[in-house]
């Protein structure tokens, strides 16, 4: 589920909640996705803030994170942070 704010042009921002179940098959630990934690079930969440120079051109700043639903557990999330630029054509 996902939340946008903002206008065609200037700033804009984004807020996201979800989640995945794992459909059984094992991933290896080299991939770096969130099923490296071999974990049946992720919560997600992300920010995005961005700014539109026009209907063509956009910077964001995005951060999300994973984690497992258990509240007691800190050390299995995984975290990305990503600077973008797009160019619609």
């Amino acid at each position: 589920m996902s939340f946008d704010i903002g206008e065609p042009t200037g700033l804009y921002g984004s807020l996201a909640v979800g989640g995945s179940v794992a459909a059984g098959n094992a991933t290896g630990m080299d991939d770096g996705g969130p099923r490296t934690l071999n974990a049946p079930l992720m919560l997600h969440g992300g920010v995005e803030l961005g700014y539109r120079l026009d209907t063509q051109n956009t910077f964001s700043l995005s951060i999300d994170r994973a984690t497992l639903p258990d509240p007691l557990d800190r050390s299995s999330a995984i975290g990305n942070f990503r600077l973008h630029y797009g160019l619609k054509f």
